[in-house]
């Protein structure tokens, strides 16, 4: 049952990473709710999906993933309480106002960290994790259809670095697709904004589920 199948979604709290959840609840999942700074959001966010879908599970995980951290201190944090992962949506984000001949090392650095190398951390922890249990799951890469942007060099870098790699690699126990949400907020039409990105998002979740094996 799907209920018991746990999906990591980090950034969960965002208005993208709120959206996802819901509709990821609604497909029966279970969910690890990732946060940083926004505890108070999470917390409310996984009361709310509980009382509308009380058979599954929701639980908020704080992770500053914008640090280098040692493999095992993440694999610690996100199986602290479930082993059974089968999904992971990287949409953690950090937008970095900076430019090429004039950027700071410390910023490149977290989003390096946040967009690349602990989302790439993660999907491999995950996909040991259900290797090791002959099974197979999903990951799906939020970045963006403009990595272009004037004046975020660091945000356009290192998720230009996830999009190569996310449709580049060679990862078998983890179907992995890329998804570039566009502009999605502020929109002038709200609702009707997010019910186009439901109905892409959900048939995005359905093709991954259908093609990967229990």
């Amino acid at each position: 049952m799907k209920m018991n199948e746990y999906v990591l979604v980090t950034g969960a709290s965002s208005k993208l990473g709120n959206l996802i959840s819901k509709i990821l609840a609604k497909k029966n999942y279970s969910l690890l709710l990732h946060y940083y700074k926004s505890e108070e959001k999470t917390i409310s966010l996984a009361k709310n999906l509980k009382e509308k879908f009380n058979n599954q599970n929701f639980y908020p995980l704080y992770l500053d993933l914008s640090k280098n951290h040692a493999i095992e201190l993440i694999s610690e944090k996100i199986f602290s309480e479930t082993k059974n992962i089968h999904g992971i949506i990287n949409n953690a984000s950090l937008y970095t106002y900076d430019k090429f001949n004039n950027f700071n090392s410390n910023d490149f650095d977290s989003n390096f960290n946040i967009h690349f190398r602990n989302p790439i951390n993660l999907i491999s922890i995950i996909s040991k994790n259900l290797s090791s249990k002959k099974k197979e799951g999903f990951a799906i890469n939020i970045t963006d259809e403009n990595l272009n942007r004037d004046n975020h060099f660091s945000y356009n870098f290192s998720k230009t670095l996830l999009s190569i790699w996310s449709n580049k690699n060679f990862e078998k126990t983890l179907k992995i697709t890329e998804y570039k949400p566009g502009n999605l907020f502020p929109s002038k039409n709200s609702e009707k904004t997010k019910i186009d990105f439901n109905n892409k998002f959900s048939k995005l979740i359905k093709y991954n589920y259908g093609h990967i094996r229990r």
